[in-house]
């Protein structure tokens, strides 16, 4: 059965009774309308994409926690070294998949040392999704803190100081 089955039901049930040959038939009829509600309850936890294994101070850090496919779509909570995040670092998104509703909730904050303040060095992002009162289903990912300078090696347009030379044309050399 598909969530696309949801919707009112109408049965209606007759019965004929006819006490004795010589008496007419006597016909009762009831009619009933119900509800029916089809759910799709996830399959697995959800998954954490877009984190980095180390942050820099003054880093913004963003990640995506997306829910397998289900009907109506979970409701998704983020979580950070056990303590909830607030509401308004965190962005929703739902989009139909074969007539399912896959949810994402993405967070956004900026790293500093107090939130890896814990004797690791890490902080650990937990992702919850909860669909009516089934159990919970969560998923986490562990980021660390950097106290090393950020790697220049890649980026060829800097000299040792950290400067960028540019000719007249803005060409970097």
């Amino acid at each position: 059965i598909s969530v696309t089955a949801s919707g009112t039901y109408k049965c209606e049930a007759s019965s004929i009774a006819q006490i004795s040959k010589s008496t007419k038939p006597s016909v009762q009829t009831v009619m009933g309308s119900r509800n029916l509600s089809v759910f799709a309850y996830p399959m697995d936890a959800p998954i954490i994409s877009g984190l980095k294994t180390h942050y820099h101070a003054g880093e913004y850090i963003e990640a995506q926690c997306t829910a397998p496919p289900s009907y109506p779509a979970p409701e998704m909570s983020w979580a950070i070294n056990g303590k909830g995040v607030d509401t308004y670092k965190t962005s929703l998104k739902v989009n139909e998949d074969r007539g399912l509703l896959r949810a994402t909730l993405s967070v956004k904050l900026m790293a500093d040392a107090g939130l890896f303040k814990n004797p690791g060095g890490y902080a650990l992002f937990v992702c919850t999704s909860i669909l009516m009162d089934t159990p919970a289903m969560s998923a986490d990912s562990k980021v660390y803190w950097s106290t090393e300078p950020e790697s220049t090696e890649a980026n060829s347009d800097l000299d040792s100081s950290g400067d960028i030379f540019r000719n007249s044309n803005g060409i970097a050399f």
